[in-house]
């Protein structure tokens, strides 16, 4: 859930663009921009990885209380 919350902001970032892209232009991104959405999708793919990694967990069987 959290991964797709975050993913909520690259999601407008990249709608905005698409007027400035659709133009012909390139969009103007500020660098403290491009790192923070770089950062947010790194933590995205960190959420990924985390929860595969969970599911390959719970199909083994570990953490199975009995």
């Amino acid at each position: 859930m959290l991964a797709g919350l975050i993913s909520i902001i690259p999601t407008i970032e990249f709608l905005r663009w698409r007027v400035d892209l659709q133009q012909g232009r390139v969009p103007a991104i500020s660098a403290e921009r491009i790192r923070t959405l770089r950062m947010i999708i790194h933590a995205e793919l960190a959420a990924i990885v985390l929860i595969l990694l969970c599911a390959a967990l719970m199909a083994k069987g570990i953490g199975l209380i009995t």
